[in-house]
């Protein structure tokens, strides 16, 4: 990290409510990665022209309001703000967005648990947005969000002079993957948005199937038996449930685990989800993947099953190679992501055995990605053919690119990477074959993909 580096907000920003000047700075410390990296949690940001101020920081409404606004138009405070004890920035921050008066001292502030809970959340999805944005590595990530926590949590402890105020480092980044999985949920099923709202809230919400054909969802109190499981669940296992899912009399509980090893196998795929399925009968329970679907916004089991592992990869669960399931699952993926065309591309493949391919065309003078398939194309059906030949992985989708370059994505020969694959993938960071036609060469690389008009596109 680099030294500590003062930033100043200039008073007239924050009575025009602008945030050009911070965005602009972080735009140039982004453009060179080595700074970038460097610059994690070295600001000590102060407001200027305010020393004659005689009122506190946090009683000026306009830097309230500016400090506010901020923070909801994605700053991403938490990797740039000092992470250190004396870090006057972090501190003004957090009393400015979740402190109240002390009725008792005057002069001193009290935080207040739920407001500082919306504002470290909040910051936590703009540090997460920021370094997806920008592909900073995972440890640099994680480390920003470490320390930063850890003064957070400090500063909690001295204001509300409580044992333990924010729980523990590992539940804010059970937090943060918990919000990626109903993001997911919300990708591949179309579950009802108000569940990941209300959870950001601090409300965990089960789905339901009302009369036997409607789909609801309510908060877990309203049936205080799935409160009571689901309390007992997280004290003793220090899991964290996202949400939760009734059938018959069973409730099957989405969590995050404790170890993030486990992260991957437990995140919500198109074939179904890892969940402690509960008879609430016997409270006899299993661990496992269910199969799930989406009625009216809300997630039901699609049977009874338990499965030991993710029953997509069962050769036998659908008739289909375990190899054709992951493909068809990815290809679901893409549809997800913004895919739009008249050819099912999935029934195309799994039917017809042909891959199908995005195209850059210009339509009207617009920029579109065609969809179609590979054999609409005899030279690139040619270079498909050429390609399966010489490499062993599994080619299963064609995108163009600007740069007279296109990316092949692929399935690789080992299973066991096949979840990382498939997570790249949900991401828009595929790893891919990439064919240069102007150099004839070709080489495995990461690549990024965004969707034009319907069709994905590699970008370069």
């Amino acid at each position: 990290m680099a030294d500590t580096c003062m930033v100043p907000i200039p008073k007239m920003d924050v009575l025009m409510e602008d945030y050009t000047n911070i965005e602009t700075l972080i735009e140039n410390i982004a453009s060179d990665r080595e700074q970038l990296l460097e610059m994690r949690n070295s600001w000590e940001v102060f407001f200027l022209d305010y020393d004659d101020d005689p009122r506190e920081i946090p009683d000026i409404p306009e830097v309230v309001n500016w400090i506010e606004q901020s923070v909801e138009a994605g700053i991403p405070w938490f990797y740039f703000m000092r992470a250190a004890q004396d870090s006057m920035g972090l501190v003004t921050f957090m009393l400015c967005c979740g402190s109240v008066h002390d009725p008792i001292h005057p002069g001193c502030f009290n935080l207040e648990k739920d407001r500082t809970l919306a504002f470290v959340k909040k910051n936590l999805e703009n540090l997460q947005e920021f370094t997806e944005k920008y592909d900073i590595p995972d440890e640099v990530g994680y480390a920003a969000t470490d320390d930063i926590m850890e003064i957070v949590q400090s500063i909690l402890q001295e204001s509300m002079n409580e044992e333990n105020p924010f729980e523990t480092m590992d539940r804010n980044k059970q937090m943060m993957e918990a919000m990626e999985r109903l993001t997911t949920l919300e990708n591949i099923y179309e579950i009802n948005p108000k569940i990941k709202k209300y959870f950001s809230e601090g409300k965990l919400y089960y789905s339901y199937i009302t009369g036997g054909f409607l789909g609801s969802i309510d908060t877990i109190n309203y049936d205080k038996r799935y409160a009571k499981v689901v309390k007992a669940f997280e004290e003793q296992t220090s899991y964290l449930v996202y949400h939760v899912i009734e059938r018959g009399n069973t409730i099957s509980l989405l969590f995050v685990s404790d170890d993030y090893n486990h992260w991957m196998e437990e995140r919500p795929t198109s074939s179904g989800v890892m969940a402690q399925v509960v008879n609430m009968d016997t409270y006899e329970n299993e661990l496992g993947f269910i199969r799930v679907d989406i009625n009216q916004g809300a997630l039901y089991r699609s049977n009874d099953m338990v499965y030991s592992s993710m029953p997509g990869s069962d050769a036998h669960a659908n008739g289909l190679s375990a190899l054709d399931t992951e493909i068809a699952e990815r290809l679901e993926i893409l549809k997800n992501a913004g895919l739009m065309s008249d050819l099912d591309i999935t029934t195309i493949y799994i039917r017809e055995g042909e891959i199908c391919c995005s195209l850059l065309r210009s339509v009207l003078g617009t920029a579109v990605g065609v969809v179609n398939r590979i054999s609409s194309s005899p030279k690139n059906m040619q270079l498909l053919e050429m390609l399966q030949k010489q490499v062993p992985m599994k080619l299963y989708f064609l995108m163009d690119s600007t740069e007279n370059k296109m990316a092949f994505l692929y399935v690789s020969e080992d299973e066991s990477d096949w979840e990382y694959e498939k997570l790249a993938l949900e991401k828009g960071k595929p790893v891919a074959l990439v064919v240069d036609l102007d150099e004839m060469t070709a080489g495995v690389k990461q690549i990024r993909y965004k969707v034009v008009n319907g069709g994905p596109i590699f970008v370069d």
